[in-house]
Parts: C-alpha cells; structure tokens; sequence
C-alpha cells in the first residue's frame, strides 16, 4: 500500500485508533450525564408536578399537560406505555405484577433509552423544563442551551453505541453557544458556525455540563483533554480542523476545579 498525499498508512491507522480512544473517554462522560439527567429529571417533575385525582405524582408523565404540544404528548406517552407492555426487564415485570401495572417515572426512566430522554426534555412544557435546568445548574442561560445540548450529546451517544467515524463528523442540530462564551471559544467568529458542529462544539457542550459534576469526574476530563493533545501531535498529517479545533483549544476546554 502507498501514501497518499503525504498520508501514511500508519497515520491511517492512528486516527482510526484516535477515534476509539475518544468514542471510549465520551462513553464515561456522556453515562455520567445521562445519569444525572434521568435521575434529576424524575427527581425534579414528582416534586413540581401537581397531583391530579387521574395521575399520581410518580405518574406524572402520563398527564398530557405536562408537554408543550398536544400531538407530541400523545406520542411520547403511547411510546412509553408500548415500552412498558414490550420490555421484558425485571423493573417493568415487577411493576406488571406487584404494582398492578402502575410504573413510577423514576423506574421508566431507568429503562429508556437516551433518545427518548431528549424528546421527553425537548417536549416539555416551559414551566417544567425551566424548572428541571434550574434545578440542575443554576444559570439562566442554560435554560436556553439545554434542549440543544440534549441533541448534540444525542448524536455523540449514538456515535458512540455504533461504534462509528468521530474524525470530521458533524452534528445536524448545531449546540446554542452561551452569548459570553464566543470569544473565548471561538476567536475566529467567521470560523464559529463551522467549528461547533464539529467535535470541539461536543466537547463545549460536555464540558458546560460537567462543571457541575464532582470533582473527580472533572479531574478525569482534564487528563482526557491532556492525553487527547498528545494523541493528535503523534499525527503530522492529522488536520485539526476536522475536529473544529482552534488554537490553544485544550486550555478553552479545561475544567477549573475549585
């Protein structure tokens, strides 16, 4: 076999081996997040749900009040009760047996998958939503982020369970970048909406999440970030650009750990 371009063979190979590497380190970050989603979100709708005499608090999914759009809620909600009927997880056979076939949003969302926790969060009515972001992080600005966010980690997660292509990938629903935050990310603003649809917008998205994790799991993003640069000096013929990388990128995306 030949190089091509001034590509060898063996940058090839490294590259094909970058794009593990990194599928593998977004696994552990996007389940931490996907945990603390599920979690959080169940958490926050049985305490801001108001109990009806049709849906208990811990039902609350069922309430087509809760979303903000009538034909999606009927959706989401027959799609959740055909999973309840057709998934054979211990969860749900307990529930069918033991608890008359009533199943608490907590254990349906320890069962679906991550895409159906994006449209249930995309689909949720302002109040909610609002609600549930605040909750978690904090920040108003999130509250207009978060839906987005929720695509992109959507996409790499997928990415991530086929085991496919990172290298030049690009998300079909660009992440909202916080108003602040374009400078010191995107430098180049004629480069900004090309750059984020790339990985490094991925990887803005995480690390805005994260900064709310322990800090453990931020100290882990910091070495990721570390062994990453490592890994792509190791390539000549590796073109950044493909991952939406700028200049000093590594430093944009390190966590400040207090």
């Amino acid at each position: 076999m030949k190089n091509i371009d001034k590509v060898t063979i063996l940058d090839v190979i490294e590259t094909y081996k970058l794009d593990s590497f990194i599928r593998n380190q977004l696994h552990y970050f996007v389940n931490q997040i996907e945990i603390f989603w599920k979690k959080s979100l169940s958490d926050n709708m049985c305490v801001s749900y108001e109990e009806t005499s049709i849906f208990p608090k811990n039902q609350c999914y069922l309430d087509k009040n809760i979303y903000s759009d009538l034909k999606w809620a009927e959706d989401i909600i027959g799609h959740f009760n055909s999973f309840f009927y057709s998934n054979q997880s211990p969860t749900f056979k307990h529930h069918h047996i033991k608890k008359n076939h009533c199943l608490p949003i907590w254990a349906l969302f320890e069962e679906i998958t991550f895409g159906s926790l994006t449209t249930f969060i995309n689909q949720l009515n302002t109040e909610y939503y609002n609600n549930w972001v605040m909750s978690c992080y904090d920040n108003p600005k999130y509250k207009k982020a978060i839906r987005s966010w929720a695509n992109v980690i959507r996409a790499y997660r997928n990415k991530i369970a086929h085991h496919s292509r990172i290298y030049a990938f690009k998300v079909t629903d660009a992440p909202t970048i916080i108003k602040n935050d374009s400078k010191s990310y995107f430098p180049e603003n004629n480069l900004k909406e090309t750059q984020k649809l790339y990985l490094y917008g991925g990887l803005y998205v995480i690390k805005h999440l994260l900064i709310y994790e322990d800090s453990m799991t931020q100290t882990l993003w910091n070495k990721f970030l570390i062994d990453l640069e490592k890994k792509i000096d190791k390539i000549p013929s590796l073109e950044k650009s493909n991952y939406g990388f700028p200049e000093n990128w590594r430093n944009k995306l390190k966590i400040m750990i207090v």
